[in-house]
């Protein structure tokens, strides 16, 4: 409690936290009374890697003298605010590459968009609203999956956009590895495609890419095909932006052990030898 306001704050706030608060100030003049109505939340989101997700605060309008404060993990760290009094919006600038330029915040309603989400962004993220008329506390465990594609060495892999149709005007990039080389490139526009070979030319007339969705097909896989694909598709609507993990596993059942191959070889030569010698010794 402040001591010169009298002001209370509840720090690490649960939802039984939530209730009705009644606070009586009296002095030699008079008494004033004031309640607060305080409701905490706990909601689960889950999504995927590379999409984008709103986290809502479930208010169609702010009040005019609302303060919107967003934080992010143990340490409560400020990623965004808004003070509607001042008209002032407040993203976060820091060193922290997971939210530059990812966040963007809505000024009717306080609620928070992060873009492009990776397996970094799971953590717990919290609300608070502050007004002359309420105090409003929320949270949300943000869960993050990455989508996954396992396939048998030999077999198709099938990355989808799960896009039905893209605009027009669409200009698809799919990339690989820690560096993220461009492999493959759709510009829908002037209905070109494009795909590349690689390092080593590990991808060489294996990539397929579908110019009504986006998804791309790879053939044939082999081990070395096994990592990190992403996925951006760039229009004058909207950007977005996949993940895909990709598992390449052997076939056990076509894997040749090398002592089977020495015994083969050997059972061969065997076999051949005396039959050499039977000739040999016939022409004699």
């Amino acid at each position: 409690m402040d001591k010169q306001t009298g002001s209370l704050s509840i720090t690490n706030t649960k939802s039984t936290d939530s209730g009705v608060y009644h606070i009586k100030i009296s002095s030699r003049n008079k008494v004033s009374y004031k309640k607060f109505r305080v409701t905490v939340w706990l909601d689960t989101v889950k999504v995927r890697a590379g999409d984008s997700v709103t986290l809502n605060t479930g208010m169609t309008e702010l009040e005019e003298d609302s303060k919107i404060l967003w934080t992010h993990g143990d340490h409560e760290t400020c990623i965004a605010k808004i003070n509607r009094a001042t008209n002032k919006t407040s993203l976060y600038r820091g060193n922290d590459v997971r939210f530059r330029d990812r966040l963007q915040l809505d000024h009717q309603t306080g609620s928070l968009s992060i873009w492009n989400i990776s397996i970094t962004h799971s953590d717990v993220y919290k609300l608070q609203i502050s007004s002359r008329t309420r105090s409003k506390c929320k949270r949300f465990v943000l869960i993050v999956n990455e989508n996954t594609v396992s396939v048998t060495e030999g077999d198709r892999a099938e990355l989808n956009t799960d896009v039905s149709e893209l605009h027009r005007d669409s200009l698809i990039l799919w990339m690989f590895g820690p560096r993220d080389r461009l492999i493959a490139k759709a510009d829908l526009e002037n209905r070109k495609i494009s795909t590349y070979d690689g390092v080593g030319g590990r991808f060489r007339d294996r990539l397929q890419l579908d110019l009504q969705t986006g998804s791309l097909s790879i053939t044939s896989t082999t081990n070395t095909d096994s990592g990190l694909y992403k996925l951006k598709i760039i229009s004058s609507r909207e950007t977005r932006y996949k993940r895909f993990r990709v598992t390449v596993c052997e076939d056990r059942e076509r894997e040749i052990h090398p002592e089977d191959t020495v015994e083969s070889t050997q059972r061969e030569k065997t076999e051949e030898i005396p039959l050499l010698k039977i000739y040999s010794g016939t022409s004699v």
